[in-house]
């Protein structure tokens, strides 16, 4: 799935964030259409154990990475 261009600013953020303030394991950031929460951050055990972020899509990239700069928060901490 392309990335949608109206999300540029979102997809620097992420990868800004994943560069300058690495985590203890890899972080994967996922924007869904229609997901039932804001905001999740999971840790993905197996054998290549990671941080899975998924955002819902809300069109207004202002807040959702608003919302990416708290599960991240959860996946540094």
């Amino acid at each position: 799935m392309p990335r949608d261009i109206r999300y540029s600013w979102f997809y620097e953020v992420s990868k800004r964030l994943r560069r300058d303030l690495p985590a203890g394991s890899k972080v994967h950031v996922r924007l869904k259409t229609g997901y039932d929460s804001y905001g999740t951050c999971q840790f993905v055990e197996g054998k290549d154990p990671r941080f899975l972020i998924i955002i819902r899509k809300t069109g207004d990239q202002e807040r959702d990475v608003h919302i990416l700069l708290h599960e991240y928060a959860h996946a540094i901490s």
